[in-house]
């Protein structure tokens, strides 16, 4: 947990208190240990019983926009995405300038299957992005789209704001610890290079671009292999629903079966 953040916590602890008129109704080292033990199981991966620490600051302090962020991401871990979706609604209402609210809120309706209200979010998310003054987020170069899992391995998708022209990654399929050591990466790219080639070679018309899904195997920041495993010549980038679904049914085939054209780096 980061100092700024805990300093958060106590800030609007104290702020709480002094609303209720009532001086330190709560012991300020308690609710402080429990904020942390909240965290600190979180961070474990034991999310019900995070939940149920969190539960107990929301209920100290029902105008602390964290506690309602931290049981949205919880919720969703354990799940119960109906209550994750409370969370995140109670949250953006009260931290409605914070773009991980609408990062949060697309994770949900995708996880629930309502992807008109997710695009409606993305639209929200995208927008807050262009007109926001908010120095953070206008670096970010990606956000968190999607955490699922395919058999017992878990991906988390993100999706680029502007990807560049010459070499951008779309959407990004992370699976980490594929195997001991190793994470796993997919990726639809499209190149300026690999367009102007299929154009001169008859392949992609003057409307189209090459898209392309790669993907890598890393140990730690270093590629050990890579390969192209399908190229699409499209107008518009393919969809994520299918970019997604390429990925899951990749994910669900051993390995020898899904490579192509792979390069071992060393």
């Amino acid at each position: 947990m980061s100092k700024r953040f805990l300093h958060r916590f106590i800030l609007a602890m104290l702020l709480s208190q002094a609303a209720a008129g009532s001086g330190l109704a709560q012991d300020v080292e308690e609710l402080t240990k429990t904020f942390k033990q909240a965290l600190e199981f979180g961070k474990e991966g034991r999310f019900d019983s995070a939940i149920a620490e969190m539960k107990k600051i929301r209920a100290a302090m029902p105008d602390f926009p964290d506690a309602y962020r931290k049981l949205g991401e919880w919720y969703s871990e354990v799940d119960q995405h109906r209550k994750a979706l409370e969370m995140w609604k109670e949250y953006r209402q009260r931290a409605p300038e914070d773009w991980r609210a609408h990062e949060g809120l697309i994770q949900t309706y995708q996880a629930l299957g309502e992807t008109g209200l997710r695009d409606q979010e993305r639209e929200e998310l995208f927008r807050l992005r262009k007109s926001s003054d908010i120095p953070e987020l206008h670096q970010l170069t990606r956000y968190c789209r999607e955490r699922f899992r395919v058999g017992g391995q878990r991906v988390t998708a993100y999706e680029s704001f502007e990807p560049s022209a010459a070499q951008g990654r779309i959407y990004e399929f992370w699976v980490l610890q594929y195997k001991e050591g190793y994470d796993l990466l997919y990726y639809l790219g499209s190149s300026d290079l690999e367009t102007q080639i299929g154009r001169d070679l008859g392949e992609v018309r003057a409307t189209e671009r090459r898209y392309f899904l790669d993907y890598n195997i890393a140990e730690g920041e270093r590629f050990k292999e890579r390969g192209l495993l399908e190229f699409f010549d499209l107008e518009q980038p393919p969809s994520y629903e299918f970019v997604r679904d390429q990925v899951v049914k990749r994910l669900a085939q051993p390995p020898g079966e899904w490579k192509s054209k792979s390069v071992i780096v060393e």
